[in-house]
């Protein structure tokens, strides 16, 4: 299998009072392919800003 070119474990974001979303796992591999699909201000950008570096 090869080496993930984009690589979380673990990572949780909390907004206000509660949590968006916690222990989110992401490995992004040469080829790989996905989406995230939802209505404007659903929050799909919010796990990318809230990535370390």
């Amino acid at each position: 299998m090869a080496a993930a070119l984009l690589s979380y474990e673990g990572l949780g974001l909390i907004q206000g009072e509660g949590w968006l979303f916690r222990q989110l796992d992401v490995h992004v591999r040469p080829r790989d392919r996905s989406a995230l699909i939802g209505r404007n201000g659903a929050g799909k950008t919010t796990p990318s800003s809230a990535s370390p570096g």
